[in-house]
């Protein structure tokens, strides 16, 4: 009697509570992706290798010492893709970003000095960070760090001050936003390679300005990975 109501109890919260598409709010025909099969077709995925070269590394070549980068998405505005990841930076779809990341890793592969590399995520805005729960660079970081079994460090840059939100922003206006902004914490560097971690990267002015302040710590080399990546 007791499994009866148990199976019943399963149906009924299946039935009321039976969880949806992040994307077009339908039923999902599997509880392991938050996106229905439909919307997963859709999306525009690079899975860009880590050491590629492809256009992420060439908008920072010259500027910074980056020795290899990779993404997994194109962000387009406007798209689906452009909602989801809004999702993930503004509306806690964590299990989103944790599912990526899950898929991201079985394509990412990492060789030679890489193979003991330290994930490094970009530094929140404190203020934003409190007001939503979370900082999505962050989040992204440590799942990264899970299914790649990497070491994580999330104190080594330190973001300093409040800024306009780059969201509205030009290029231009991006930079000069971001002009002092950032700043190393104080905190030992490990002798290691470390890699960045971003959720978008747009002009690259933010990931440019944390990738500048690295390279004065540290002579081991760099690496980039972003979630999405403006094309």
């Amino acid at each position: 009697m007791e499994m009866i109501r148990s199976i019943l109890g399963s149906c009924l919260r299946d039935f009321f509570y039976a969880p949806i598409c992040c994307q077009c709010s339908r039923a999902l025909e599997s509880p392991v992706s938050p996106l229905c099969l439909s919307c997963e077709l859709r999306l525009p995925y690079a899975c860009r290798t880590f050491g590629q070269t492809h256009n992420l590394q060439a908008r920072l070549a010259g500027r910074t010492r980056l020795a290899a980068s990779g993404y997994f998405l194109e962000f387009r505005k406007g798209s689906s893709g452009a909602q989801l990841i809004h999702q993930i930076k503004y509306d806690t779809a964590l299990n989103l970003a944790q599912y990526w990341a899950q898929v991201w890793s079985r394509s990412l592969t990492f060789e030679g000095i890489w193979q003991k590399s330290i994930l490094v995520s970009v530094p929140p805005n404190r203020w934003k960070s409190r007001l939503r729960g979370y900082h999505a660079a962050c989040e992204l970081a440590d799942y990264l760090g899970e299914y790649l079994g990497l070491d994580v460090n999330h104190n080594l840059l330190n973001r300093k001050w409040i800024t306009r939100s780059q969201t509205r922003l030009g290029r231009s206006d991006r930079w000069d936003n971001l002009q002092g902004v950032y700043r190393w914490s104080g905190a030992p560097i490990p002798d290691t390679p470390l890699i960045l971690v971003d959720d978008v990267v747009t002009t690259g002015a933010t990931v440019e300005a944390c990738l500048k302040i690295l390279q004065k710590q540290t002579a081991q080399p760099l690496g980039l990975l972003s979630l999405a990546y403006t094309v």
